[in-house]
């Protein structure tokens, strides 16, 4: 009988460890994409469209909801909202790592210059977005 001991029966399975396999297996991902081992598809599609689309979804609701709720700024609800733009901006950070990462595991080889291209173009814009706010905000003040 040649049993694999990593793969306990399923009767064995708790909350426990399906939830520690869920995570493993979230980091294994992870890993997978930011060391450009995974697909392309799962790169851009999952991680930069979907996935960024959600945080900004989830930012934008909780923004509306938070002003809805009080009248007044709270430093609570401040700090939520600086918190969720961090944690958006750094994994927009890493979708960008894991695109420019998998760009070459794709059929078509065109899609290698075509993903980089929007990567660049795609960050220039944000620089821009930076720089014309910065200016706006200084010639203001």
């Amino acid at each position: 009988m040649n049993e694999n001991p990593y793969n306990p029966p399923a009767a064995q399975l708790s909350n426990e460890v399906v939830a520690k396999g869920a995570l493993e297996s979230f980091l294994l991902s992870f890993l997978r994409h930011w060391n450009g081992r995974a697909k392309l598809l799962t790169a851009f599609w999952g991680h930069f469209i979907l996935g960024n689309f959600l945080f900004t979804l989830v930012f934008v609701v909780s923004s509306r909801g938070i002003q809805a709720l009080s009248s007044e700024p709270n430093t609570a609800a401040s700090i939520f909202q600086v918190t969720l733009a961090i944690l958006s901006f750094i994994y927009y950070i890493c979708t960008v790592r894991f695109i420019w990462a998998c760009a070459r595991n794709s059929n078509y080889s065109g899609f290698f210059y075509i993903v980089r291209g929007l990567i660049i173009a795609f960050l220039i814009f944000i620089v821009s977005i930076f720089a014309i706010t910065g200016y706006d905000v200084l010639s203001n003040s």
